[in-house]
């Protein structure tokens, strides 16, 4: 953390995985709370309760961001493989909201929920939730899904009147896995994009120099570059979710 202060590093997100299995979790907002870092918590929030409202509001979390895969609680619990994962999210929401925090939903559009964007979206905002639509990329277990960009951006668009997808990666973030493996990108584990280890020895503005020479400008080559590498093995890949949405968008 000193490293980072050093280098100008001024916000941590904590994700995961899940942030919230964490029994210590305390302590690492306690840290980032010592040097004045701006603090997110990404969370899929099954297991949020009133010790973690504590927290978020203690700590001065400036923005909680979890995800639902369906307005359909069937859907979204067999997407998940957790029964009741739906409601549990969905009060979380209702109680984070209440407490006049600014919390955030990611809607990753694909087979799952492809068709039913407009009524989550519906819901979402009933909630008194901002919401954020991305695409299904072909990682994990959807690397052998049939991925239909061209509906997804149609949708997206209906919805959306400002579409932002430009990528950061090299520019303003860093990756650090539960390993401690400092990572260009948390969708990108290509060992040439590993760029040292938290407990061993490291310089930090000698990674960030790496990283920014991998920095590739959105107006050269636009969206999500995770997606374009998994698709092409380049980093200056075509994003091909991007590319629709920008013809959805003419």
């Amino acid at each position: 953390m000193e490293q980072a202060v050093i280098n100008g590093v001024s916000h941590v997100t904590l994700s995961g995985g899940e942030p919230l299995t964490i029994g210590n979790l305390e302590d690492y907002l306690r840290i980032a709370d010592c040097y004045n870092m701006g603090l997110d918590l990404f969370s899929n929030l099954t297991l949020y309760n009133e010790s973690t409202l504590e927290l978020i509001k203690k700590y001065n979390i400036l923005r909680v961001v979890t995800s639902l895969e369906s307005d359909i609680p069937e859907v979204h619990d067999g997407y998940r493989g957790m029964e009741g994962a739906f409601d549990k999210t969905v009060n979380a929401i209702k109680s984070i909201v209440s407490e006049g925090i600014n919390l955030e939903v990611n809607v990753v559009i694909g087979p799952h929920n492809q068709g039913r964007i407009e009524p989550i979206v519906r819901f979402i905002r009933s909630l008194g939730a901002k919401v954020k639509l991305d695409a299904t990329s072909p990682l994990g277990r959807a690397a052998d899904m049939k991925l239909d960009y061209p509906a997804y951006a149609k949708e997206l668009v209906v919805l959306s009147k400002k579409v932002d997808l430009q990528c950061g990666i090299g520019d303003v973030s860093l990756y650090i896995d539960c390993s401690g493996d400092m990572k260009l990108c948390s969708n990108i584990n290509d060992s040439r994009y590993i760029f040292g280890n938290i407990y061993q020895q490291y310089d930090l503005a000698d990674i960030h120099r790496k990283c920014r020479a991998l920095h590739v400008s959105p107006k050269e080559c636009p969206g999500c570059r995770a997606r374009a590498f998994a698709l092409s093995g380049d980093l200056t890949g075509e994003d091909p979710f991007y590319t629709e949405v920008m013809k959805e968008c003419r």
